[in-house]
């Protein structure tokens, strides 16, 4: 059993091109490194099987759908295999140095892990992953608050009543998320 005062990683992941799946990987690969509690859930086609990995520190989960990629769905199912009082949902493709975001998170409400994050072209993406130097010349700085990562008690997630599975595929969740039901909770921005 995880101790009650770690945090544990949660990502909904879909399958959709082989940049996605690399990225997803070296993520997953440094969490893992990290030895930080990672519930992954993961949409299949129907009719694809994969048995589920139930481990101590991994857990990786799938669920069978016809439709569009359903984040939402996915992140409030991976949910309920979250053991500790911290959870940090995340996108499949945002890498920075989790172990030092999760020993400042014990101390929390809800925050966000970064202020902004830089937007790799393609091209410089498979660079890092590969390990190449990379320009950022053509790369983007994203503001937007409660994209990509949120951490949160988990008692506070079942209190909000978790995301709002109407929204399908990826993108507005988030915002949905912070600011229709997170707004009575006071947020703390990490630099």
């Amino acid at each position: 059993m995880t101790s009650k005062k770690s945090t544990t990683i949660v990502i909904a992941y879909y399958n959709s091109c082989k940049y996605r799946e690399a990225n997803f990987n070296f993520v997953r690969s440094h969490i893992l490194k990290s030895k930080i509690p990672l519930v992954v859930s993961e949409q299949l086609p129907l009719g694809e099987v994969a048995k589920d990995i139930l481990g101590d520190k991994y857990k990786h989960i799938y669920h069978n759908s016809s439709l569009p990629f359903h984040k939402t769905k996915l992140l409030n199912l991976a949910f309920d295999y979250v053991e500790t009082d911290y959870v940090l949902f995340l996108d499949c493709d945002v890498y920075f140095e989790y172990s030092k975001l999760v020993d400042y998170i014990s101390n929390q409400k809800v925050l966000r892990p970064f202020s902004s994050v830089f937007s790799l072209e393609k091209n410089a993406s498979s660079r890092f992953i590969s390990n190449e130097v990379i320009s950022t010349e053509n790369s983007t700085v994203d503001r937007s608050f409660g994209k990509h990562a949120i951490a949160l008690k988990s008692s506070i997630f079942i209190e909000s009543g978790g995301y709002d599975e109407n929204f399908f595929g990826w993108g507005w969740e988030d915002f949905d998320f912070v600011f229709n039901k997170l707004k009575y909770y006071p947020l703390d921005v990490v630099e």
